[in-house]
């Protein structure tokens, strides 16, 4: 075995998990794999996957919890920017692919805090788990 193989064999990765399949179906417009958007879908999909719930003592798996609070995830253009170093515009078109392709759904609402400030254009964003 590759000695990289090998030192990667107990590496436990976590996060985003990008299947081949994206690269193919979220494309722009003029035909070409949307990156930006592939990786937003994964980030999606990462936060709607359920996070295991473990026994501290014996390790196994008890149950699951959703990643996110409230009733759909929750993000904004400008977190994206930043986690992923690109520009606003740039999720802001990301973000829309998927969304024009029928994969993600995407809703804007108000909200308001419990201090309560109110807060226009929230977006919030859920997987079409229904489409292609």
């Amino acid at each position: 075995m590759h000695p990289a193989c090998d030192m990667l064999k107990n590496v436990r990765f976590a996060g985003n998990l990008i299947p081949h399949s994206f690269y193919k179906h979220i494309r722009r417009e003029s035909g070409t794999t949307d990156f930006e958007g592939v990786g937003i879908m994964s980030d999606i999909l990462y936060h709607y996957r359920p996070a295991e719930i473990r026994d501290r003592k014996t390790g196994r798996i008890t149950g699951y919890r959703q990643r996110f609070r409230g009733d759909k995830f929750q993000i904004s253009y400008r977190q994206y920017a930043e986690h992923y170093g690109i520009s606003k515009g740039q999720v802001t078109t990301a973000v829309k692919n998927p969304d024009r392709l029928g994969l993600v759904f995407r809703e804007f609402r108000t909200v308001t805090l419990p201090s309560g400030h109110r807060l226009s254009n929230v977006m919030f964003l859920e997987p079409d788990m229904e489409s292609k």
